[in-house]
């Protein structure tokens, strides 16, 4: 802003030397004569001016008049006058322009700081299938299936609700996961970081029921194991949810009655499922 002052105080020191020039001229001037003062004859009686009779001053030069023009009082200071105004308030606009944009920029990057330490620092949870000691391929009646949830995170979680399935059948599983059966209701149970959870249900066929015949009646056995968690972080209301889902598959030389040695159920996690079944939020 110092420029446009050092050219307000330039403007006014040319107005004001310009202006004084001009008006002295035009005060101590005379004009020219005109066309009949030229045509008059002096007669030969007539007195002769003396070599020492002071001559009147010309008109103002031309760079004079240009000057005047330009810097003059009024209209040329304030034509320069109103240019400069408006260049100090484009400059303002600008700056303007400019700390709206780093305030913007600003407030752009305390977002993105804040949610990324949301994201750092907020609850993650995961769900897998577990191996307890009676899950085992052995003649009788199928064992519990067990799940576990797990707080990756820095923060405490809410729990909502958590439900899983595991059915038999190795078919091609659908686009959405279906929950037939109500979901487990937790009641926003604190899940603090690093902690789990376990739960357990039991085998269902491939319609949904559960499976109440014993292992012996089965040839192979072809698990697949699914579902979610939902719970709150401390960031946010919003409701997040994780889903897994595995597989187990087990493909016997001999009928099961007549293994001697039992199986331990060891689900893997099923990389072929749709993403339906492993989203997290």
């Amino acid at each position: 802003m110092k420029k446009y002052l050092w050219g307000f105080v330039f403007v006014l020191l040319a107005s004001v030397v310009v202006t004084s020039q001009y008006e002295d001229y035009a005060t101590n001037s005379t004009a020219p004569c005109e066309n009949s003062c030229s045509s008059a004859v002096a007669t030969g009686n007539s007195p002769q001016p003396k070599g020492n009779s002071q001559q009147p001053q010309p008109y103002p030069p031309r760079w004079l008049v240009v000057l005047y023009e330009l810097f003059g009082w009024p209209n040329g200071i304030t034509v320069w006058a109103l240019f400069l105004t408006m260049m100090v308030i484009a400059e303002q606009t600008s700056q303007t322009r400019r700390a709206a944009d780093a305030t913007k920029d600003a407030a752009d990057a305390a977002r993105k700081q804040a949610n990324h330490m949301a994201a750092t620092e907020r609850a993650w949870l995961v769900l897998s299938s577990i191996t307890k000691s009676g899950s085992i391929i052995a003649p009788g009646y199928s064992p519990y299936y067990w799940w576990q949830v797990k707080n990756l995170g820095t923060t405490p979680a809410r729990l909502i609700e958590t439900q899983a399935h595991c059915k038999l059948g190795g078919g091609q599983l659908a686009e959405e996961p279906t929950f037939a059966r109500g979901a487990i209701e937790l009641y926003e149970r604190i899940l603090g970081p690093g902690d789990t959870l376990e739960f357990f249900s039991f085998w269902e066929n491939d319609d949904g029921t559960i499976f109440r015949d014993r292992m012996e009646s089965l040839g192979s056995i072809c698990l697949r194991s699914y579902g979610y968690i939902k719970y709150r972080t401390l960031f946010s209301p919003d409701i997040c949810e994780s889903r897994f889902c595995d597989y187990f598959n087990h493909f016997p030389d001999k009928p099961i009655a007549q293994q001697i040695a039992a199986t331990v159920i060891d689900f893997r996690p099923d990389l072929t499922a749709p993403a339906n079944y492993t989203k997290n939020t």
